[in-house]
């Protein structure tokens, strides 16, 4: 809801005073429902929306059944916009909801409908078994009276016959009724069961849209019209009760090399109440965190007598911080903190086009559809003979989308074929990034030694010289040419005093991959049906009396 116009904006504080209102106002209560939000990767600003036909004068109105959930930060950015008059003051308060009056809020829903049938049902079902108990009652009273009557002692031999075989029919018929009317009872109390078992699932469905019991925040202002007429009015806060964060499905077609990138955002509110048909938002933006870089504070270093116990020296310095630098102490571990705290560098905000029914849940997320993108992928199977037997098929890609791809989970398919998931980072626009796209078993690579003198040939070796040769093979046994990369090293030295020397046949494409010293990369086209291999010699040499590590 937009107001048609907005006479005054009253941001509420946590200090708001609550005073009497205006003199002889007129009393007026309304119910109000979330009508916008825009959701932050933590937290979200709510709108909620009431509207109320005011005659002129001066007026109070009050607002019912807004969540409890209120603390400072939720009072400190209340927000109350009215889209006529004057508005006065704003005062909060909470209160207990009786249950009637929250199923009532939730009359217009199909749910509580449903509540209602099942509660009837149960009503009538109950009413029914007492009918019956009453109907084995009556029995058993019948009964007592058959069994204490008596034949008249004129009665003939006849008579006493004719008054046994009536006293029989009605015992027989008496008890009968008895028996089937338990029977009719003990099915009706099955049937209560059942109703009462319905209406606790009923009710399981209604507290998704709001609790049954519990407080509410009141909202109480007051307001001045000059003329009568409808008074749209609004108010909005932040909560932190609420997140978002991107999806993503990522289909690879290997024949007609393309990949369609499918997002999604996955939304999560934890209000107490259902937000129905609401207009939303969600933002990259984190406005709960740190307004204000941290103070960076001198570097402090100093020299001790290396003869002080280590403890004592630990004494003295913590003394002297405290008298020089009091706040010292506490300053680098925050600015730590907050630092990791950064994990979107952009701000992105995406309208959802239609309304959207979210439940109120700690678990349970709703996800919601968004757009594809289109990207072609440069395939390559990856091999690492070190550590596996085959390849893996690798898309390096380019985002060409137009905006940034945010840090998210990606369901992969291959082919059509689900075959795992990859925690996309975020991508700017027009940044490279690559998705892996699984095990390709008919890329077989192996790991061969071909020559190894390593001294002793324990861990540690103990003579001042250590060569080894080893073979990289890489074998396409599937139908078509693959791109391939494979990926090995060598031992890097930081000391002058071992010198190691190293060869490759052939030699790498690229050394210090994506700058890590010794990994080195081979880059090729390996047909269908053929083998292609690599060796890689090594030789480290150090001075006597030295052990290799």
């Amino acid at each position: 809801m937009t107001p048609k116009s907005i006479s005054k904006i009253f941001a509420l504080t946590a200090a708001t005073a609550l005073v009497p209102s205006v003199a002889l106002a007129d009393l007026f209560k309304a119910r109000s429902v979330v009508s916008e939000a825009t959701i932050y990767v933590q937290g979200a600003n709510v709108t909620r929306a009431a509207t109320v036909t005011l005659p002129a004068g001066q007026h109070q109105i009050t607002l019912l059944d807004i969540p409890v959930d209120f603390g400072t930060l939720e009072a400190d950015s209340l927000q109350t916009r009215v889209s006529a008059g004057v508005l006065g003051q704003v005062s909060v308060a909470k209160e207990t909801l009786e249950e009637r009056d929250i199923l009532a809020r939730l009359s217009g829903l199909p749910e509580y409908t449903a509540y209602l049938e099942i509660k009837d049902k149960l009503t009538i079902a109950k009413q029914d078994v007492e009918a019956i108990e009453l109907e084995v009652t009556a029995a058993g009273d019948a009964l007592l009276f058959i069994n204490g009557l008596k034949a008249p002692e004129s009665a003939t031999a006849a008579d006493v016959a004719e008054f046994s075989r009536m006293v029989q029919a009605q015992s027989l018929e008496a008890r009968l009724a008895a028996q089937d009317a338990k029977v009719r009872a003990q099915a009706a109390s099955e049937a209560v069961q059942d109703f009462e078992l319905d209406l606790k699932a009923a009710e399981a469905e209604l507290t998704k849209f709001a609790p049954l019991t519990g407080d509410r925040l009141r909202v109480t202002f007051d307001l001045t019209l000059a003329t009568a007429g409808e008074v749209d009015i609004s108010l909005s806060y932040f909560t932190t009760d609420a997140s978002w964060a991107p999806a993503y499905k990522a289909d690879l077609d290997t024949v007609e090399n393309t990949l369609n990138l499918e997002r999604s955002l996955v939304v999560l509110q934890n209000t107490d109440e259902p937000w129905i048909d609401v207009d939303l938002n969600v933002s990259t933006d984190m406005p709960f965190q740190d307004v204000a870089p941290s103070e960076l504070r001198e570097y402090i270093r100093r020299i001790m007598d290396p003869m002080q116990p280590r403890a004592v020296q630990k004494m003295d310095m913590q003394a002297e911080m405290a008298v020089s630098e009091p706040m010292m102490s506490a300053a680098p571990v925050f600015a730590e903190d907050v630092a990791m705290v950064q994990t979107y560098g952009l701000s992105q905000t995406y309208a959802y086009p239609r309304p959207v029914t979210l439940l109120s849940s700690d678990a349970a997320h709703t996800e919601l559809a968004m757009d594809a993108i289109a990207l072609t992928p440069d395939l390559t199977v990856r091999a690492v003979p070190l550590y596996n037997d085959a390849g893996y098929l690798v898309g390096d890609l380019i985002n060409d989308s137009g905006e940034a791809l945010l840090q998210g989970p990606a369901k992969l398919f291959r082919d059509g074929v689900y075959i795992g998931t990859h925690n996309l980072q975020t991508v700017v626009d027009g940044a490279e990034f690559e998705m892996p796209f699984g095990r390709i078993d008919g890329v077989k690579i192996a790991r061969v030694v071909l020559d190894r003198n390593e001294g002793d040939r324990g861990f540690i070796s103990k003579s001042n010289e250590t060569s080894s040769s080893v073979r990289l093979d890489v074998e396409n046994l599937t139908t078509r040419a693959w791109p391939i990369e494979v990926l090995d090293r060598v031992s890097v030295s930081e000391q002058d005093d071992l010198v190691i020397d190293w060869s490759a046949s052939p030699m790498p494409t690229q050394q210090g991959v994506d700058d890590r010293r010794g990994v080195l990369s081979w880059r090729f086209d390996l047909p269908a049906g053929e083998i292609k291999s690599i060796t890689v010699d090594e030789n480290l040499r150090w001075p006597e009396g030295k052990t290799l590590h």
